[in-house]
């Protein structure tokens, strides 16, 4: 070592642990720097390791120079043959400095030298509320890609500085819709694929777009109309990007696999899935010969995992069990999948071995519970970026309130607790009021249970039984001691429930090329009507059973020859009317026409004809009168009431409500509808939520004395006497990063 450079290395020690004087003297980063040029020119391992130990010492202010110096120790240690030394180093990074990524992942790669495996799983938290909803992440785990779906562009954030940055603009909320959907990052983290959708009158505009993250240059490559996209993967090459297309109505979407070319926009097509639509977690192997996703047969079916090579077009089953299975990446290596498993009581992490897209040996267990999550990437040095939505219990109270006044009768009184982000709507009162039915699911991949809450005495049962019921709208009341239920694989049957002792028998069955629509009993439920829906031919027909004679009358409503037609309907008894939407979908326009039919005479009138949306209808609220609710393209709600005692329906009430309002509509015969409304403004913790009535003979507004925070739905019994509400716990979402989980073996690149 030369005299000049000895003075400098002497000072450089000398202001460092001189506490007061150190930052005056010199900043942490120029001491960095001369402790590396101690360790690699000069060879000083002990002047560096003086340095760095000083900085890790007296540099709190600054964690990444911190972390930084304390890698270094390490490497200083690893040179003079210290291992255990350099070990208990690297381990330090991973226990004190899990926010400094770049770090962190280095001191992993030192202890796989050193054939050393950290003791135990990390897992870190790196986002929560807004970019806990991460889209993709760079294969080296720093750039996050995501929606901000406050504005529709795509953000992203560097998880190493924080920094955030938008990386598309144009996006809006106001007519012509357009905003950002399904992005992806280059494995490099250099570029960014994403879907943009323009809504135009009718028509849907579904571009693929690419934008390069360092000069945001920006171009569409795929133009499709009428055809969902989204973009699941880039290729390893990074010439291809691999495409979801999603064609014709939502209910009966087809879905179909392929690749896209970077370069030119041409696409090669893998494989039709139809209506089996893949999962979000799609991935390339890292070889790029096979992709690897979750898949099911059905609606309602639980998840496997499938694999499909990319050179043949050939689909096989990678994980096959009756459990749910989500596939979640692959390996660094390629030569295993990562999956979650509800296989034993709990959802766990699973590696299963992969030779050539097969499988090679049975899963292993990683990690026992890690909860439901959905992956975004598995970063080459083996670490997995995941979403976790944390469920909070919710509470169902029990009020009563005056609709006149809008003054509480009685307070709000807790009187069940449960998860309520997986609460069905699907609830409604027993016709005295005394229980409340509903289903609920307290985990996505559980079944769904069906439930009776006795309000009385706050006694739940649970009713089994039911394997396959789907709610098709509510479960029906036939009275206080009956509850009906259509069944889910046979659509075509109806169930009795008895919900004081749970038993389940079969009520009625029809055609297996039939369904249930819709069910409604008489006022003295002697008679069950139901519209049913044939296939063949494709017909809907009103059906009354009278259940004392066992007779049967049906009556044909209306055909469906023209597949641009669709109904949504209402039967309400004992009204004696059927209220139903003619749907008409044209090439330029969407038009929604409000028709009802008095059952008794036969006769069918046209009520209203919209472009807007008729998203909400009341059963009648009384046998003169019907209430609708319009909703426009920007938020926008309209209350119409209808006078229907005239040959041609009157309208009474044309009444703006506040944006986005939702009303619900109560059974009781009072004059009032009521709505949730929560203020906008932006407070910690947000304002409570209110509920309003308005009126649907004068449309005066009122609101009550009823006000919770977040309270997410209000239910009135049919006497209006008494109200359930339910308010939803606080629920939080964030972004999570797993490391240390793999076998050295598995994470090797």
């Amino acid at each position: 070592m030369n005299t000049l450079t000895r003075k400098l290395t002497t000072v450089a020690l000398a202001g460092l642990f001189a506490v007061s004087t150190a930052a005056a003297a010199e900043s942490l980063s120029v001491l960095l720097q001369k402790g590396i040029y101690a360790e690699e020119t000069e060879g000083n391992l002990e002047a560096a390791i003086k340095i760095y130990e000083g900085i890790v010492k007296e540099g709190e202010s600054n964690r990444s120079l911190v972390a930084q110096a304390q890698y270094r120790l390490g490497v200083c240690e690893l040179k003079r043959g210290k291992k255990d030394q350099a070990e208990a180093a690297f381990r330090k990074i991973l226990g004190q400095f899990a926010d400094q990524a770049e770090i962190i992942a280095k001191a992993r790669e030192r202890l796989g030298e050193l054939g050393k495996r950290a003791s135990s799983i990390v897992v870190r938290q790196l986002a929560s509320g807004l970019e806990a909803t991460g889209d993709s992440i760079s294969a080296n785990g720093r750039i996050l890609s995501f929606v901000d779906w406050d504005t529709g562009n795509v953000v992203v954030r560097d998880l190493a500085t924080g920094q955030r940055r938008r990386v598309t603009d144009g996006a809006s909320w106001e007519r012509p819709l357009q905003y950002a959907d399904g992005d992806v990052l280059s494995d490099d983290g250099k570029r960014l694929a994403y879907s943009w959708t323009l809504v135009s009158d009718a028509n849907y505009l579904y571009e693929l777009r690419i934008v390069s993250l360092d000069d945001s240059n920006r171009r569409t490559v795929l133009t499709r109309t009428n055809t969902t996209l989204w973009p699941a993967a880039w290729s390893p090459t990074q010439a291809e990007i691999l495409v979801v297309f999603g064609t014709g109505p939502r209910a009966s979407r087809e879905y179909e696999l392929a690749l896209v070319s970077t370069e030119n926009g041409s696409v090669r097509p893998l494989k039709s899935v139809g209506k089996r639509s893949p999962v979000f977690d799609i991935r390339f192997s890292p070889d790029g010969r096979h992709i690897a996703y979750s898949g099911r047969e059905e609606q309602g079916a639980e998840y496997d995992i499938l694999v499909l090579d990319v050179s043949s077009g050939v689909e096989s089953e990678l994980v096959k069990h009756p459990a749910d299975d989500r596939f979640l990446g692959w390996t660094p290596n390629g030569n295993g999948v990562l999956f979650s498993s509800d296989r034993r009581a709990s959802t766990d992490l699973w590696l299963l071995p992969v030779t050539n897209g097969k499988a090679n040996g049975e899963p292993v267990l990683l990690k026992a519970d890690i909860g439901q999550i959905s992956a975004i990437g598995v970063s080459h040095d083996g670490a997995l970026y995941y979403r976790q939505s944390n469920l909070r219990t919710s509470d169902f109270l029990r009020a009563s309130l005056d609709f006149e006044t809008g003054k509480l009768l009685t307070p709000p009184r807790q009187i069940s607790r449960r998860f309520s982000a997986l609460v069905s709507p699907g609830w409604s009162f027993s016709p005295d009021g005394h229980s409340v039915v509903y289903k609920q699911r307290t985990r996505p991949s559980e079944p769904e249970s069906l439930r009776v809450l006795r309000l009385d005495t706050g006694h739940e049962r649970q009713i089994d039984g039911l394997p396959d019921f789907n709610l098709f709208q509510y479960p029906w009341w036939l009275n206080n001691e009956t509850l009906l239920i259509q069944g889910k694989t046979n659509q075509n049957r109806l169930y009795r429930v008895n919900p004081t002792n749970g038993e389940v028998d079969i009520f009625l069955t029809i055609d297996r090329n039939s369904a249930f629509q819709w069910v409604s009993t008489s006022t003295d439920t002697n008679t069950v009507h139901y519209v049913r829906r044939d296939t063949s031919p494709r017909r809907w027909v009103l059906v009354q059973h009278d259940l004392k004679s066992d007779k049967v009358t049906e009556t044909e409503l209306f055909r469906e020859p023209d597949p641009k037609i669709s109904y949504s309907l209402g039967l309400y008894m004992p009204a004696h009317r059927l209220q139903y939407i003619r749907h008409i979908s044209t090439d330029s326009s969407e038009i929604d026409v409000e028709r009802e039919r008095n059952l008794l005479t036969g006769h069918d009138t046209e009520i209203l004809r919209s472009t807007n949306r008729i998203g909400v209808r009341s059963p009648f609220l009384d046998t003169e009168r019907l209430a609708l609710q319009l909703s426009g393209p920007n938020g926008e709600r309209t209350l119409k009431v209808f006078d229907l005692t005239r040959d041609r329906p009157n309208e009474t009430l044309s009444l703006a409500l506040p944006k986005y309002t939702d009303l619900q509509f109560s059974w009781n015969t009072n004059r009032w509808l009521h709505f949730l409304k929560q203020d906008e403004a932006e407070t910690t913790p947000p304002p409570p939520v209110e509920l309003w009535l308005v009126s649907y003979e004068t449309g005066e507004f009122k609101k009550t004395e009823l006000a919770l925070p977040r309270m997410n739905k209000v239910l009135v019994s049919r006497d209006g006497n008494q109200i359930l509400i339910l308010q939803a716990g606080e629920s939080s979402s964030e972004l999570l990063v797993m490391e240390n989980f793999l076998p050295p073996v598995a994470a090797a690149k």
